[in-house]
């Protein structure tokens, strides 16, 4: 039950979290029974929450991340072509208006059972860049060429494109 706020009670918004986290075990350590599952339908919702957050722990363990960058510059009559000085992110150096540019990444599975590939682009310069394969499925010992394809269009702004470059790979199972 909720009890009126007087002069000598706190506000809301003036509580601590430590108080409020501790209300709360106090009120768990009375209330044991309240967590513990008492039907099979609770036992099987638990089970799913669990495979649940080991299944997004370990995406997010096995998630690879580049960043991507390219320096867009007003075009001019002499031809610039971007160097990648890193192999760390996917940069495609300074380009002209209207330019384009290919960056290689190769991608093997050294483990037992096949993965399943899904390659995800954000920020700026995702609108800019294509993938060659975003899809894929990679068995035990083999390799794949994955090409990032950047075109700039003549009219892109000359700015600062950034991003993000998500490798995100799950096991599959060996049978159909």
């Amino acid at each position: 039950m909720a009890r009126p706020l007087s002069e000598e009670s706190p506000d809301v918004g003036e509580q601590e979290l430590p108080s409020v986290a501790a209300g709360f075990v106090s009120w768990l350590r009375r209330r044991p029974d309240v967590l513990w599952p008492s039907t099979r339908r609770r036992w099987a919702f638990y089970a799913f929450l669990l495979l649940l957050a080991f299944f997004v722990l370990f995406e997010w363990r096995s998630t690879i991340t580049y960043s991507a960058q390219v320096l867009v510059l007003e075009r001019t009559d002499e031809l610039i072509i971007g160097l990648n000085p890193t192999t760390e992110r996917i940069d495609f150096g300074d380009l002209t208006q209207g330019s384009s540019q290919v960056r290689p990444l190769v991608l093997e599975n050294n483990g037992f059972l096949p993965f399943r590939f899904t390659i995800i682009t954000t920020g700026s310069i995702s609108q800019f860049m294509s993938v060659s394969d975003a899809f894929f499925t990679l068995h035990p010992g083999e390799t794949k060429n994955v090409d990032f394809i950047l075109v700039l269009p003549p009219n892109a702004e000359p700015r600062m494109y950034t991003g993000q470059v998500f490798v995100l790979r799950v096991p599959w199972s060996p049978w159909p």
